[in-house]
């Protein structure tokens, strides 16, 4: 993180001293930052609800599965759609993203990992509310338009 306090630079990083920060790289990796996670390490964390390709051209596509067959929907694949999102949503190198479900159904059924009853405050609130809204915010804030970025290349050295 850079702080500037007067006419001085604070950079977290102490080799950065002095030097050009690198910020407005084309990529959008900077030493300043955390690196966001590579697709082969997102693709990784999320197999057992998601099977993700890319192309060399950034169509990266997501199809949702339980054990390579249609979705058995629960608790753990709805947190995941908005965690996914954001890991794509700060990949450089994705483009487009084709979302949809493997197998012959969009959604095979709701397959509940709980008493849902037993658990009501917690499930209202972690589940439907929390996770519900991180997901929606995750697919409409996270995810670039292309356009977006190629506008903002133009600009960059």
């Amino acid at each position: 993180m850079t702080q500037k306090r007067g006419d001085e630079m604070f950079v977290e990083n102490p080799s950065l001293r002095g030097k050009a920060s690198g910020i407005s790289r084309p990529n959008g990796r900077s030493p300043l930052v955390m690196p966001a996670r590579a697709f082969d390490d997102y693709k990784q964390r999320y197999a057992n609800n998601w099977m993700l390709e890319r192309t060399d051209n950034g169509i990266l596509t997501a199809k949702w599965h339980t054990d390579g067959h249609d979705l058995d929907y629960n608790l753990g694949f709805h947190r995941s759609i908005g965690q996914l999102m954001e890991d794509i949503g700060q990949d450089a190198d994705t483009e487009v993203l084709i979302l949809g479900g493997h197998g012959d159904t969009f959604l095979k059924k709701y397959k509940s990992l709980l008493d849902e009853d037993a658990n009501m405050l917690w499930f209202a609130y972690e589940h439907m509310f929390l996770d519900g809204t991180r997901m929606i915010g995750s697919l409409v804030n996270n995810l670039r338009h292309p356009d977006h970025r190629r506008d903002q290349r133009r600009w960059l050295p």
